[in-house]
């Protein structure tokens, strides 16, 4: 199905944790896949199947703290540090570490960049790393810049931390923060 959905300019996010009996493998397999069609990849997982889909070389990666840590072995305290590293492992790739509730770090084509999330009463973090992707990728779409669409995926992010459940965003609520 990915074949036939994907093409030349679509974005597509390969994301979510496997399923019990599912190889790490299927990640670098999507990532290739839609790749191969000219897709825009987008890549958020964790583990093995991070370094998998990495492998493959897509767009861009977007790791939580801990994934970002176990995948590089870089502690996320030193932003300078962090955005060499975030260079260096993704082999050209872009990364953003999703560092949430404090913001994202972007690096990627010799450039980097942080947005600090603005500060919000917090009644979840849950899925605030999605909506965070999820807002850059929308961004991304539309044709905006790498530092913009960070600017508003980290404002989708603390978005989604005013509701009590994740995957609630009120894009009102994202534009006024």
């Amino acid at each position: 199905r990915l074949a036939r959905e994907a093409g030349p300019g679509i974005p597509v996010v390969v994301a979510g944790s496997l399923r019990p009996g599912l190889v790490a493998s299927l990640y670098g397999r999507l990532v290739s896949a839609a790749r191969a069609a000219g897709a825009r990849v987008f890549l958020d997982a964790e583990g093995d199947a991070l370094r998998a889909g990495v492998a493959e070389k897509p767009e861009l990666v977007a790791p939580n703290e801990e994934e970002f840590i176990e995948w590089t072995g870089c502690r996320t305290d030193a932003l300078r540090t962090l955005a060499g590293r975030a260079r260096e492992a993704g082999g050209g790739t872009t990364v953003i570490v999703k560092l949430v509730p404090r913001g994202a770090p972007l690096s990627g084509a010799g450039r980097a960049w942080f947005a600090a999330s603005p500060a919000v009463r917090a009644l979840s973090t849950v899925g605030s790393g999605d909506a965070l992707l999820g807002g850059y990728v929308a961004a991304i779409a539309k044709g905006e810049s790498p530092a913009d669409a960070l600017a508003l995926g980290v404002a989708a992010g603390a978005a989604n931390t005013l509701t009590p459940g994740p995957g609630v965003v009120d894009p009102p609520t994202v534009q006024g923060l």
